[in-house]
């Protein structure tokens, strides 16, 4: 059978889709009828999209250095898996007539495409050119869905934007890979820093005499991985009879050459690569420009043309707040309750992190729309229980108990962020779905927050499936997180590819503290209490003394037992507080250092900001600080209803409210600092709406707070 993806002319066929996106239409039965029927699956024989699965595979196949190999392995893998699901679905879409089934089916394939293109994104460098040969056909489909949409519904500027904002973004990230490629073939000559292998030759000790050869090695000479420690030899020059009793300038004469023909094979290898990646990727995306509607696009930057969005928050226009029934509490209720039923309506599902508002849904930052945190869904658990709502806070449960049983890797992780809509990936074998950003990581703070909501929901409703999700996160951070050095503890967990953070934080800390008590509470296991007391070890250990009135927590430590004094979050002196870890002196002291290092103002409200060297107020601290100093005694009161007040103010007055929910910030963007290295932005934000709730109930019922005993927590 003929390999017809290696035939396939993917300039030609875009050519054709730019015709018909100007109706000039070559062909008949529709854009995306021709792309199934004549350029992907032309007959039973002929099956591009396999090849392109195939190609996948060879990916995961090739052999290069061992970390490289393993890391192109898994996500070529992930690719694979990405393009099979992708491909199964293009096919069914021949069968589907019916249109509102074929429009819910498009909507679908789109998440699914970018899904794909996130795959070939975070494939090593190594592995960038023969991706190539998946991403053009790969966009070749992804703008035949797009434009299947327009022409559904070509009164809908919507699909139109899509269009543009994809061809700008396929032509941006051929450029932006292409950069990447070269940079990384540029450094497998003489390991990018003019490495040259020197060699004595023919030494005679008598006469004093020798030569010197020069060779400079190539890792990917032809673009192909090179066995062996040094890969090719592309350059040598060797010198003629040099006197090993003075200097011969000859070895200076022979070096000198020998960095002259490098940097020739160098210039040599760049003109080589950069026409390789305009034949196979960079000269087909520039066609893509074609494609743009630019006037169009030009008014949507200034604002000032309709475009019903493909992404949509609901209510799509809340209603005011009117009602004198209604309190605060009622209100955050219904905002949680909405960011639950964002993309489904019943059963064990994560909340929607971030509600984005319009100007955002058709920015850079629409993509946060997708964002489903494991941390935001167990705050909002652990508010929910406070509040009497069970049937909510099970369903929370329930979701994380799934994203435990699903994980990918298994043992009791948990993934720090999910897609929202899609806790399991069905592309991904049922698997619990991740965010494709940083949503893979499985660190022990997130992890601990899980088995905080979930033993006290098990506490609550006596479900066991609860205690035993618990019971199997705690395991896995004691069996692979703990340290055994004098300072005890738990480190960062672990990065997407499974890499272990060295470092050991604070805040994670703490919550393994509580975490573990309430496993102990709940268990009566000496081991959990064991495992309580290391974290408190480690928490204690990053205290710092600057005087006896100047006490407060950094961050936590390096890869060892050195403290990351440059960090000092908000939250290490709140949550401390809260735990009740270090219930002397040191306790008020550091909350006093919190007031006084990370108060401030933004847009005219009070609050803290997330660090000590952040900027703006961040609210999820700033509630987090509030519990705290209202819990701490009498003496801290007005500061923490100074804070309350501001929060419960924002829900009606700032910038990007609705009326129920409470802003990450009040500011445009709230900086975390150096070291952190983050920022949270003005949009609704389930963490800093729950932690509001929790700091209001906190007033009359201290079981509110979340690191609280569970022995002082009530069962109903």
């Amino acid at each position: 059978m003929p390999f017809a993806l290696d035939k396939l002319d993917a300039t030609e066929v875009l050519h054709k889709l730019i015709n018909a996106a100007a109706d000039q239409v070559p062909f008949g039965g529709g854009v995306l009828n021709y792309v199934i029927d004549t350029v992907f699956f032309p007959s039973p024989e002929v099956d591009v999209w396999k090849e392109m699965e195939g190609q996948a595979t060879k990916l995961v196949e090739a052999r290069m250095d061992e970390m490289m190999s393993a890391l192109g392995a898994n996500a070529a893998a992930n690719l694979r898996a990405r393009l099979r699901a992708f491909g199964n679905g293009f096919r069914q879409l021949r069968y589907l007539t019916d249109r509102d089934e074929r429009k819910a089916r498009l909507a679908t394939m789109l998440a699914s495409v970018e899904s794909a293109v996130a795959e070939c994104v975070a494939l090593p460098n190594a592995q960038l050119l023969p991706m190539t040969d998946v991403l053009r056909p790969l966009a070749l489909a992804h703008v035949a869905v797009l434009m299947e949409q327009k022409e559904m519904e070509p009164h809908r500027y919507e699909h139109q934007s899509a269009l543009n904002e994809a061809a700008v973004m396929y032509s941006d990230l051929a450029g932006a890979l292409f950069h990447r490629a070269m940079a990384w073939r540029r450094a497998m000559i003489a390991e990018s820093v003019g490495r040259l292998v020197i060699t004595d030759m023919f030494v005679n000790e008598r006469a004093q005499t020798k030569q010197v050869r020069f060779v400079a090695y190539d890792r990917f000479y032809n673009n192909v991985w090179q066995p062996g420690t040094n890969g090719a030899a592309v350059v040598t020059v060797t010198t003629g009879t040099l006197r090993m009793d003075r200097v011969d300038t000859g070895y200076a004469d022979a070096e000198k050459e020998t960095y002259r023909k490098l940097t020739a094979y160098d210039e040599q290898v760049q003109g080589e690569y950069t026409a390789l990646w305009n034949q196979k990727l960079l000269n087909f995306t520039k066609e893509f420009m074609q494609l743009v509607d630019w006037p169009g696009r030009e008014l949507e930057k200034k604002g000032t043309t309709f475009a019903d969005r493909r992404l949509r928050t609901f209510p799509v226009a809340p209603s005011p707040h009117r009602s004198g029934v209604a309190g605060v509490l009622d209100r955050l209720d219904l905002f949680l309750e909405q960011q639950m039923d964002q993309f489904s309506l019943s059963g064990p599902r994560y909340v929607q992190t971030y509600r984005l508002p319009a100007q955002a849904l058709a920015g850079t930052d629409a993509v946060m729309h997708y964002r489903a945190d494991t941390y935001d869904t167990a705050v909002a658990c652990i508010y929910f229980i406070a509040r009497g709502r069970l049937d909510r806070a099970k369903d929370l449960g329930d979701a994380l108990v799934a994203a435990v049983d699903h994980d990918a890797i298994g043992g009791g992780r948990i993934v720090a962020a999910t897609r929202g809509g899609e806790l399991l990936d069905r592309g991904l074998a049922n698997t619990t779905s991740i965010f494709p950003h940083d949503g893979g990581r499985r660190d022990v703070g997130n992890m601990c927050w899980a088995g905080l909501a979930l033993t006290r929901l098990y506490h609550r409703t006596g479900t066991y499936r609860y205690l035993h999700a618990a019971e199997t996160i705690g395991r896995h951070i004691v069996d692979t997180c703990s340290v055994a050095d004098a300072w005890g503890g738990f480190r960062g967990g672990e990065d997407h590819w499974g890499t272990p953070y060295p470092w050991r934080s604070v805040e994670h800390n703490v919550d393994a503290f509580s975490f573990f008590a309430n496993l102990h509470h709940l268990s009566g296991d000496a081991h959990w209490k064991a495992a309580s007391e290391s974290a408190r070890t480690l928490v204690l250990a990053c205290r710092v003394e600057e005087k006896r009135d100047v006490v407060y927590y950094v961050t936590g430590t390096t890869e060892t037992m050195a403290l990351n004094r440059g960090v000092v979050p908000t939250d290490t002196q709140s949550w401390t507080a809260l735990a009740g870890i270090d219930p002397g002196p040191a306790q008020g002291y550091s909350l006093i250092y919190m007031m006084h290092n990370m108060d401030t103002t933004s847009a005219g409200f009070a609050g803290t900001r997330f660090a000590r060297e952040g900027k703006e107020v961040q609210n999820e601290a700033t509630a987090g600080a509030a519990m705290a100093l209202r819990l701490a005694g009498e003496e801290f009161h007005t500061a923490a209803d100074r804070y309350l007040d501001s929060l419960v103010s924002q829900i009606q007055k700032a910038p990007n409210t609705d009326g129920y929910g409470v802003v990450a910030t009040p500011a445009n963007e709230a900086d975390t600092g150096p070291g952190l290295g983050w920022k949270y932005f003005n949009f609704l934000h389930v963490a800093s709406s729950a932690w509001t709730g929790l700091a209001l109930l906190a007033k009359d019922d201290s079981g509110a707070n979340p690191y609280a005993n569970l022995a002082g927590v009530g069962r109903h």
